[in-house]
């Protein structure tokens, strides 16, 4: 059966490509129309709007909230960092840019922040993926081996990182070295759009624009070899499936929400 919708949220003039939970109390939008926007849920208004210099395809928090971090749909695909009050968009500096990170030369897809090292990880229709400083705004390392956009990235530890690409391939990377550990070509038949790693069922989820969810063992400790199909799903609306989240929890669960 299909959910009947609860509240809509229509104040974007242009496709809404992420959203972000602020607070509990208000979700936080990124848009095709270069603003990020905040709702009040309850009332369903927008309550405050940033205009930024580019389209807008990926947000992140920083800090627990304390900065919010902007990816690029549209040139100059920046990365900008932008300081956040959580509890008051009043307030004179809310929104405001403290630092621009520059090197993507495309749509950036993915931002993922390492809270324990105030690193983030991002990826790219460029065909690279890019680490980070956030203190300094200075890039780390660059991890490159797909041959088409890199639609999709997610930690597995502190020193594993898986990869999905419309080159239908799932990468596995050490991030302290840089190098490409393991590769699983053909893991789907057609763009991998989104990834999940399940720490405590020990799992990492896949989802494709070939209609399927597909999960896979990937245990903690173990080399990326040992990674093996577990489990297929087919979307039985017979559609592709491009973003997954943990219903029971933000980074961890045992049900997953597919869209």
């Amino acid at each position: 059966s299909i959910t009947p919708r609860v509240k809509e949220f229509s104040d974007h003039d242009s496709d809404v490509y992420c959203v972000l939970h602020n607070n509990n109390k208000q979700i936080v939008s990124g848009s095709n129309d270069k603003t990020i926007r905040t709702f009040d849920i309850e009332k369903g208004e927008c309550i405050h709007k940033i205009t930024s210099n580019q389209e807008i395809k990926s947000l992140a928090w920083w800090k627990q909230g304390q900065y919010l971090i902007e990816g690029g749909y549209g040139a100059p695909f920046d990365i900008h960092i932008r300081q956040w009050n959580q509890h008051d968009h009043t307030s004179q500096d809310h929104g405001s840019i403290v630092r621009t990170l520059k090197g993507h030369t495309d749509i950036i897809y993915v931002l993922v922040v390492d809270e324990s090292n105030d690193q983030l990880l991002s990826c790219s229709e460029d065909l690279t993926i890019r680490l980070w400083d956030l203190n300094t705004g200075l890039e780390i390392k660059q991890f490159k081996g797909h041959t088409y956009c890199v639609y999709s990235l997610c930690k597995v530890d502190k020193n594993l990182l898986v990869s999905g690409s419309a080159d239908e391939s799932l990468k596995f990377w050490n991030i302290e070295s840089g190098e490409c550990v393991h590769t699983i070509e053909k893991a789907h038949s057609n763009s991998v759009m989104a990834l999940l790693y399940s720490a405590s069922n020990q799992v990492l989820i896949s989802a494709s624009s070939d209609n399927t969810i597909k999960v896979w063992d990937l245990k903690m400790g173990e080399t990326a070899d040992k990674c093996a199909l577990k489990y297929t799903f087919e979307n039985p609306y017979g559609q592709s499936c491009y973003a997954i989240a943990f219903l029971d929890g933000e980074n961890d669960g045992t049900r997953v929400l597919v869209g």
